[in-house]
C-alpha cells in the first residue's frame, strides 16, 4: 500500500505508514513471512498495528507463514514457534493471543489461495 502513495513533505516511512492506516479504509493486513525473511521493516510496521489492537481498533490481520520443509514458524498449542532460531519474534505471540489467524502455505498457489480467501471475509 505504501508504493502506491508518495509522502507528503519531509514525511517519514513511519508517518507514512500511519496516516494510510487513518486515512485509507484498510482494515485488513496480511503479514507475509516466507523462511529466511528479512522483517526488520515489517516488525515496525507489526508494532504499530499491534498498539491499534491494544487500543480496541479491531484490524483483522492475517499472518501467511511458510511452511513444510522451509517452516519459518508455527502455532503449537496457542504459543507461536519461531523455526528460525535467533530471529526477534517476540511480538508474533501477541498477534496469536489477540486472535489473528496464522495460515501456514507450502507453495505459492497455497499462499495465492489464502490472500484470495483473506480478501472473501468480512472486517
Amino acid at each position: 500500500m505504501m508504493e502506491l502513495h508518495p509522502p507528503l513533505g519531509g514525511e517519514t516511512h513511519t508517518a507514512l505508514f500511519q496516516r494510510l492506516v487513518r486515512e485509507l479504509p484498510v482494515g485488513r493486513f496480511l503479514l507475509y513471512w516466507p523462511f529466511g525473511a528479512q522483517r526488520a521493516g515489517l516488525d515496525v510496521e507489526i508494532g504499530f498495528l499491534l498498539s491499534k489492537l491494544a487500543g480496541g481498533v479491531p484490524l483483522d490481520i492475517r499472518v501467511l507463514i511458510e511452511s513444510g520443509t522451509r517452516a519459518a514458524g508455527r502455532v503449537v498449542g496457542g504459543v507461536f514457534e519461531s523455526v528460525e532460531l535467533g530471529r526477534r519474534t517476540r511480538y508474533y505471540q501477541d498477534l496469536v493471543e489477540y486472535r489473528c489467524p496464522v495460515v501456514e502455505w507450502e507453495d505459492y498457489e497455497a499462499l495465492w489461495n489464502a490472500v484470495l480467501q483473506h480478501g472473501r471475509v468480512a472486517p
